[in-house]
């Protein structure tokens, strides 16, 4: 997986933040917006993703997973992106919060937001030699 530019993230987040938005299906949200469905493989066999969907973009290196409010689930986008070095991971957080507003929290190195009746969480993952972020956002129970 090669890094994400600060551009290719800030469209990713941007396209999770309008896909949960209100009532509309997300995977024609995100498709309207370029995302299409894509698999992952493992040894040229198709990986089981467990109700998710995954999306890639043509011109961006982040990955977009949803699932969609179903049974007990709630309605949810991540994007997940390699990140060039681990000191780029808090300027990452700083750019998301230009898009989605201050966070409400902060503990140690993951960040909460409340946005509009969803809440939104952001993670280091990876490795210190290959450093990913993780962004999430769903739906609250109490906001449908």
């Amino acid at each position: 997986m090669q890094p994400v530019s600060a551009e290719q993230l800030g469209e990713a987040v941007g396209a999770c933040l309008r896909a949960t938005q209100g009532d509309a299906e997300m995977g024609e949200a995100l498709s309207e917006m370029g995302w299409a469905p894509a698999t992952i493989e493992s040894s040229g066999k198709a990986v089981e993703t467990d109700g998710m969907t995954i999306r890639g973009h043509s011109d961006n290196r982040a990955v977009i997973m949803t699932t969609d409010a179903e049974g007990d689930r709630a309605r949810s986008c991540a994007v997940v992106g390699r990140i060039p070095s681990v000191d780029r991971y808090h300027p990452s957080a700083e750019a998301i919060s230009r898009i989605a507003g201050d966070p409400v929290r902060r503990e140690d190195d993951v960040y909460y937001w409340l946005i509009d009746g969803r809440v939104a969480q952001l993670a280091p993952t990876g490795s210190r030699e290959e450093p990913s972020l993780r962004f999430f956002i769903m739906q609250r129970e109490d906001s449908e």
